[in-house]
């Protein structure tokens, strides 16, 4: 069985925090990679303890989890925005690569 997660990480101070929101569990590191080798222990832990009460199954269809493929488990979702935001020197730089994009886009949709 596979299960498809999401993983999210940001600082705080001069830690890293990690999260997986699908089964709201999170944990912290002191670098990105140790935060998200203690997401994925506690993800396991969390996944056997749930196996051994009996209530995975349970807690998967609680989580919003399910079965899309044979074997693989994932939550249905679908990102409809976010907010971004920029330190003022990083706001030029945003706008202009974003134009850039939107120029290059343009150009690559006149070639059909």
């Amino acid at each position: 069985m596979k299960l498809k997660l999401t993983e999210e990480i940001w600082r705080e101070g001069n830690m890293y925090v990690s999260y997986c929101p699908e089964l709201d569990v999170a944990s912290c590191g002191e670098d990105v990679q140790q935060a998200k080798t203690n997401l994925y222990e506690a993800i396991l832990i969390n996944i056997e303890e749930t196996q051994k009460l009996g209530a995975f199954q349970d807690s998967l269809e609680e989580c919003g989890l399910e079965l899309l493929e044979k074997d693989i488990f994932s939550a249905r979702k679908e990102l409809v925005g976010f907010t971004l935001t920029l330190h003022k020197k990083f706001k030029f730089y945003f706008f202009l690569i974003m134009l850039l994009f939107v120029i290059h886009r343009k150009n690559a949709t006149d070639l059909f």
